[in-house]
């Protein structure tokens, strides 16, 4: 599996009938084992992550652009 060169952030929802979180879980502890930074959550939602999501992206962005 390819090691990704900058930060990823994964939001997934859980009830996902057209991306299973399984499969997205799956690859995201893939790259994480290749050396990439991933950070995933999921979501009590389907296809469409909620918008309390976005908190959470603010969060890792503010984090990624400190200092």
């Amino acid at each position: 599996m390819k090691r990704y060169d900058r930060p990823i952030f994964i939001a997934q929802g859980a009830k996902d009938e057209i991306v299973q979180a399984e499969v997205t879980a799956g690859f995201a502890e893939q790259i994480k084992a290749a050396g990439s930074d991933v950070v995933y959550k999921e979501y009590p939602a389907g296809h469409d992550v909620p918008g309390h999501s976005w908190g959470d992206v603010k969060v890792w962005l503010k984090q990624r652009f400190a200092g």
